[in-house]
Parts: structure tokens; sequence; C-alpha cells
């Protein structure tokens, strides 16, 4: 059963991901209209519901987007950090890429330590621009709301090596160079 489904996201065979905010997890619904979940991602299976900061678990995820090749990103909200998934379909996957923290599995919030890139504090929505990037809504960061945009590299690393400037409260993270 669902708890505070927050966001939902279509890919491009028109299968639904649901974030399922109080049951810490993501859910992906088939394209034909089952109203049974297939996939489960933030949790080991479609029964547990615990919160976690690992690669495969999820604090109350809210905003998810799916790019053109499959890849699902998921705002770990609870946790401080946005988390990408190359396109599965087994449940429970562990995350192949973090945005917001320096590694998969610190945990911690930007408590007001300046903007970058690797200082995410309460991720919300998410989006993706014409060219890629990813568009993060950070609510709580510096106590005003800012949107970030990040530059997925792949093939995805284990955390992203970035080069960050600040610009009217954007924050552009490349491995290699801010977009122009």
């Amino acid at each position: 059963m669902l708890s505070q489904p927050t966001y939902l996201a279509l890919d491009a065979a028109g299968n639904l991901y649901v974030a399922d905010s109080s049951n810490n997890r993501v859910l992906r619904f088939p394209a034909d209209g089952t109203t049974t979940a297939v996939q489960v991602l933030g949790q080991p299976d479609f029964i547990s519901a615990s919160p976690g900061a690992t690669p495969t678990t999820l604090n109350y995820p809210q905003g998810i987007v799916v790019d053109n090749a499959g890849n699902l990103y998921v705002s770990d909200t609870y946790n401080s950090r946005v988390l990408a998934y190359s396109a599965s379909t087994a449940n429970g996957p562990s995350a192949v890429a973090v945005f917001g923290q320096m590694d998969m599995i610190s945990g911690s919030t930007n408590a007001g330590g300046g903007m970058s890139a690797s200082s995410l504090r309460y991720p919300g929505g998410l989006s993706l621009d014409a060219q890629g990037n990813l568009l993060v809504t950070d609510i709580n960061n510096i106590a005003c709301s800012s949107c970030r945009r990040f530059q997925p590299q792949r093939p995805w690393p284990l955390h992203s090596a970035y080069t960050d400037r600040a610009e009217q409260h954007t924050v552009y993270m490349s491995p290699s160079s801010p977009p122009a």
C-alpha cells in the first residue's frame, strides 16, 4: 500500500514511477496499466519500509525523473542527496551515482556551510533540461530555496568529481567544466 506518494515520472516506454515517500521507496508500474508494482527501489522487497542511507536504501524520496537512456534519478530528501540508478528491472538495485554528497554513505546535510555541488540540504523536485542536465530544487540550503544544475557523467563514477561555481543560486556540476 502506498504511503504519501509525492511525485510521478514516466519513462520512454510508458512505465510509471511513483515516489512512495513514507515507505522510503520508489515503485515502478508497467506501461500496460497493471496496478501492481513490478519493481521497488530503496528497499530490498515490497514489504520493507525502513529508512536508510546506503546505496540501496532511501529516506523519504520525493522528486523522480527518468532520462532518455532509462536512468532514474531520485531525490533522497532526508539523506540530502540525489541518487542515480542505471536502467534495471531488479528489485533493490544499488545506486550508481550520488549528487549532493561526496559519497554514497555520508548522509550529512549542509548546515549552512555554503552552496557547493556536494552540499544539498533536502532536495525536492527534479527535472532534466534539453542537454540532459539534472535540475534539483534544494529546499533548505542556507535558509532559502535554490535550484541546482548537475551535469551527469557517464559511465557513472562512484562519486562525481566536479568544478563548481555559484551563479544566481545555481551550482553547475561537471567532471570537466561548467556549461557556458
